[in-house]
């Protein structure tokens, strides 16, 4: 072996006869693990895992899952189209009437209709009795004065609640299948929309066998977020909250994205000019995207790494909570889960003593900051992978620990 060669093996070398846990790296690995810990308790990391966890969104590729959503959009062509808001009652009838003929699975109305607007209110109504696959919405509130009521007229068993829940960075990364109020029990509007989705295929609500207060619908079940799921330290978890896994569905007619749901306009549904196939055994959400309107929120998706933070208007955000529910249930699709306590404790000091014994160990600067990237690397491609099954683990803690 030449001079050169035995030299360059040494410097990866590390002491003879050390035992498997040297006791100072051992130590010192426990105190940093355990300080880190502290700082992740009080929350100091938990804006940074949000934005790690929505770059794990951002760069997952398109899925395959069939989307049986259509939208159609209350934009602003349509607004001036009609010439008023809200859109009267004769118009939502008319609009009713026409997906009736395309037979469509299920429609939601993601437009409150609390109060008349004249004209067209009898036929409003009308079409509400021809419609039973319609859900309609209300916001909740535990104060009554916040609480915009159902549609009037339609069915108390065909309204479901669209209230969200945000993050403190104003996002929305959870949503909602049910919530209590005044002893009473709701569900959501993605929830009874997929719901009725989902009967043609056999499948309903059940209690699931590994925790009978979980919800399961086909192959998922969804698990109850709880206050400290992930990097969240002591969120607010009334209702029944998941987590959401934002589906990243493929889409011909989404450009520029290449990626979302196919949305329609409302004046091109009232004048005809929409393929039968894009209602006919659909789920057909209305609401509205024109942004006089302002009814947008953001996602993991809407922050990019470089440029305009975009957002999505209210509808679109339902209809993710919708396709995540049916794609789990048909097709097995993984919901977001989460390690338990002991484990990620357990995975922060692997990732801190790895990154102790690396200093303690390799005595060349450089060779051990280039062993401290290799590891940082290897750990953020595990997570993403990780990721695309549904998994959550603590990225920035670990990173940190590492280095």
């Amino acid at each position: 072996m030449s001079k050169q060669r035995y030299k360059f093996l040494q410097m990866f070398r590390f002491k003879q006869k050390q035992p498997l846990f040297n006791r100072k790296e051992l130590l010192v690995s426990l105190g940093v693990a355990g300080c880190i810990v502290a700082l992740r308790l009080l929350g100091f990391f938990q804006l940074f895992e949000w934005i790690a966890l929505d770059i794990l969104f951002q760069l997952r590729p398109l899925e395959t899952y069939p989307q049986p959503i259509t939208i159609i959009a209350v934009d602003e062509i349509s607004l001036r189209t009609i010439g008023t808001w809200p859109v009267p009652d004769r118009t939502i009838a008319e609009l009713l009437m026409k997906l009736n003929k395309y037979q469509p699975r299920a429609i939601g109305l993601d437009i409150y209709r609390d109060f008349k607007v004249d004209p067209g209110h009898e036929q409003l109504l009308a079409a509400y009795k021809a419609t039973p696959n319609l859900v309609g919405i209300e916001k909740l509130s535990q104060k009554r004065d916040n609480h915009v009521l159902p549609p009037i007229g339609l069915n108390r068993s065909q309204v479901g609640f669209n209230n969200i829940v945000l993050d403190s960075d104003a996002k929305v990364r959870r949503s909602l299948l049910y919530w209590h109020t005044y002893k009473e029990k709701h569900e959501s509007f993605a929830l009874k929309i997929a719901k009725l989705y989902l009967q043609s295929n056999g499948i309903v609500p059940l209690a699931a066998q590994s925790n009978p207060e979980y919800l399961q619908l086909g192959k998922a079940v969804f698990s109850r977020f709880l206050p400290n799921d992930g990097s969240y330290v002591g969120a607010d978890n009334r209702g029944y909250q998941i987590i959401s896994n934002f589906p990243k569905p493929s889409c011909e007619t989404c450009s520029p994205d290449n990626w979302g749901f196919r949305k329609v306009s409302l004046r091109e549904v009232l004048n005809d000019k929409v393929p039968e196939n894009w209602i006919k055994n659909r789920i057909v959400l209305i609401g509205s995207t024109a942004p006089s309107l302002q009814d947008y929120v953001q996602i993991p998706y809407s922050s990019q790494f470089v440029g305009q933070v975009k957002t999505i208007a209210g509808v679109e955000l339902q209809a993710y909570f919708t396709s995540e529910i049916i794609s789990g249930a048909l097709y097995s699709r993984p919901l977001i889960k989460v390690w338990s306590d002991p484990i990620e404790y357990l995975w922060i000091w692997v990732c801190a003593y790895l990154g102790v014994v690396t200093r303690y160990q390799i005595k060349k600067t450089t060779i051990s900051f280039l062993i401290i990237i290799f590891f940082g690397s290897v750990l953020a491609g595990s997570a993403f992978v990780i990721f695309l099954d549904g998994w959550w683990i603590p990225i920035i803690p670990g990173l940190i620990r590492a280095c």
